[in-house]
């Protein structure tokens, strides 16, 4: 059920927004379609930011709506430093991590103490970086963050949960084949980081030689090496949740150099990669790289990106290729700027007997992307469509302190996502056009399809590369 202080907050808001729409002239009748109303001003809160002794850095932020507090520490570590032959390794070790026990209970009694309470603890890595997190009641901070401490330094791996976990990464594998997309963005990875970190995907075999040991190992060695970072909010005292995380983990390192970001992958070379499968549809995926985060192209590309497909049915490949010739299930495009370089691309899904008008014309928009003048309301709308945005990227107070953790475990300031918002406002379209004129061009990127590709015509993709493989194959 919604809190009446909540009630009251959207009360407000539509009585705002309500009263902005009457300013225009008592005698003018509102319409909704050209209506225009000031940007409504958010202010997000400031996290705390403490210093554990010699130890980690810890954003606090309190927050006593309701009765919970939620503690977070993020590391360095993830996929991208698995062993060669030992794909998966990060994935099975995190969640045989949390489900494995800790010395003073076994898994089935740690369980049961946490459900007792109704305390959440989870672990996670993913590519780059992982997190362990606890969700608890206040009045149970400190039982919380005791089970928090036992699991990060004294977990045990039982054998037999140990085992699940590797059935069930072997499991999720096997069904990868049976996903178009999945299929097309595993294979798509494979192209765009050749002999990368980043383009290696666990397979059966990989799985099968990770051993207990070797999520052993690596647990050690990210609790002794890694860079670790804290954050909180909650119902708490700042004061007071500052000592309950340095008594627990003012030890955890702040500098290491063990876990560092893979080096730029190699230059892509431009091809079409078809996978074979006995489909009705096909499923296809496009992408380069391009502009890295803090880029002078970052915000203008953003833009581009949003108006060619990044803004759902509005966008120009949904009105094109969908809209207007009902080529696709389902179209759009993307772009994530990383530190060192960034990634964008776009993606389809149509029958298979349209797959070659379909893939033409995506090539086309992405080519007129880059050439073709935006009208200045399209420009204008799609910025305000992004600012506008920014007020729900804090729909709970957690979000700006994981937020800033992040950004600070990157060595990144924590501000960014402000500055690039203050940056997107002021895109002009000359900016737009030289942005996507330099990256959407789909003669330098990798095409992956995945479908049946019998009835091609013998012209499909001319000058292009083309390889053909049989789909499948992570479960081999």
């Amino acid at each position: 059920m919604m809190s009446s202080r909540r009630l009251n907050a959207t009360a407000l808001v539509f009585l705002a927004l309500l009263a902005a729409g009457c300013s225009v002239a008592q005698t003018e009748r509102l319409d909704p379609r050209t209506a225009k109303f000031d940007a409504p001003e958010f202010i997000a809160p400031i996290p705390q930011k403490v210093q554990l002794a010699d130890g980690p850095t810890a954003y606090l932020l309190e927050n006593h709506d309701i009765p919970l507090v939620r503690v977070y520490l993020f590391f360095k570590g993830g996929s991208v430093h698995d062993p060669a032959g030992k794909s998966g390794l990060a994935s099975i070790t995190s969640r045989a991590w949390r489900s494995g026990g800790v010395e003073s209970l076994g898994p089935e009694e740690f369980d049961d103490a946490l459900e007792a309470r109704a305390i959440h603890l989870g672990v996670s890595m993913g590519r780059e970086k992982g997190n362990i997190s606890l969700s608890v009641l206040s009045r149970d901070l400190v039982t919380g963050l005791d089970m928090m401490e036992e699991l990060i330094f004294k977990p045990v791996f039982a054998q037999s949960r140990f085992e699940l976990a590797k059935a069930r990464k072997t499991d999720a594998i096997t069904r990868e084949d049976e996903n178009p997309e999945t299929l097309a963005f595993r294979r798509l990875r494979r192209a765009i980081y050749p002999g990368h970190p980043r383009g290696v995907s666990p397979t059966v075999e990989s799985v099968a030689a990770i051993s207990r040991d070797d999520a052993v190992a690596l647990h050690r060695k990210v609790v002794e090496s890694s860079n670790w970072i804290v954050g909180a909010v909650g119902d708490f005292d700042a004061g007071e949740m500052a000592r309950l995380l340095e008594e627990r983990f003012g030890g955890l390192r702040k500098d290491s150099d063990e876990f560092k970001r893979p080096q730029p992958p190699p230059p892509i070379e431009p091809q079409v990669i078809l996978l074979e499968k006995e489909l009705e549809q096909t499923t296809m995926v496009w992408a380069r790289f391009g502009p890295k985060l803090m880029e002078e192209e970052q915000e203008p590309l953003e833009v581009a990106d949003f108006i060619l497909g990044g803004s759902g049915l509005q966008s120009t490949l949904a009105r094109k290729v969908r809209g207007e010739r009902g080529l696709a299930y389902s179209v759009g495009s993307f772009y994530s700027p990383r530190q060192e370089y960034g990634v964008l691309g776009s993606y389809a899904s149509t029958s298979t007997d349209t797959t070659a008008e379909a893939w033409t014309i995506m090539n086309e928009q992405m080519t007129l992307a880059g050439h073709e003048a935006v009208a200045s309301e399209v420009l204008e709308r799609a910025k305000a469509t992004l600012l506008n945005q920014n007020i729900f990227r804090f729909r709970d107070p957690a979000d700006i302190v994981t937020e800033m953790m992040g950004l600070e475990l990157d060595g990144l300031p924590t501000d960014l996502i402000e500055q690039s918002f203050r940056r997107i406002a002021k895109v002009t379209g000359d900016e737009l056009a030289s942005a996507a004129s330099k990256v959407f061009k789909p003669e330098t990127g990798v095409w992956v399809l995945v479908g049946d590709f019998g009835d091609l015509p013998g012209d499909f993709a001319a000058g292009w590369k083309i390889t053909r493989e049989k789909a499948g194959g992570a479960a081999k």
